[in-house]
């Protein structure tokens, strides 16, 4: 049996998430992955035996880039306010960088079955409650800020903007301009969360 190869499945998951992107997920066949990958329909299938484990792959492959050093960039940061700054950060670069992800994500959030990724979405909510958390402890966030509705907000900003830019049509902004409307977001919310210094 020929021997697997990484870049090729690399070169299948990321020519799938490109056809996912801009068709619906039923429209899109094995043989039209076959031809974007630039491989037979067969090569697909010694990779993935369904189309469902491909969609699979593209969600986890992705997450699992987002989360790979996510740790060890936070212990870089001091502070929670630093820290959920630091994070957003991320969350806006990578979505700026994954555009094409995101817009899967949507539309597989918006069908009517289980979605994939809500442990991953779950899993990052968890975090940025826990470092705001810390902050409440700290002093930092205000005791009686609704840590949930924070969290959310602060994650919704990319899916916010990312849905602006579908509706309004206009050119996708450079990462860096990306990151820094998502940052004018995260600021607002975060501001109004903050312990005000006394007598200020």
């Amino acid at each position: 049996m020929r021997q697997l190869s990484e870049s090729t499945r690399e070169s299948i998951v990321s020519g799938a998430l490109r056809l996912l992107a801009t068709r619906e997920y039923d429209r899109v066949t094995t043989r039209d992955i076959a031809g974007e990958a630039g491989v037979s329909e067969g090569t697909v299938f010694r990779y993935f035996d369904r189309k469902e484990a491909i969609l699979e792959a593209i969600l986890v492959d992705r997450g699992r880039r987002f989360f790979a050093d996510l740790d060890e960039i936070l212990d870089l940061v001091d502070g929670p306010y630093e820290k959920v700054v630091a994070l957003c950060r991320r969350h806006a670069a990578f979505a700026a960088r994954n555009r094409d992800l995101f817009t899967v994500l949507h539309r597989e959030s918006s069908l009517a079955r289980p979605v994939r990724h809500a442990a991953e979405i779950k899993a990052l909510l968890g975090t940025i409650r826990r470092i705001l958390a810390d902050g409440v402890d700290q002093g930092v966030f205000r005791a009686d800020c609704d840590l949930d509705v924070l969290a959310r907000s602060l994650h919704g900003v990319v899916l916010m903007l990312l849905f602006w830019e579908h509706i309004e049509g206009a050119p996708a902004p450079t990462e860096a301009e990306f990151v820094a409307q998502a940052g004018r977001f995260h600021r607002f919310y975060l501001q109004s969360s903050l312990v005000r210094p006394s007598g200020g």
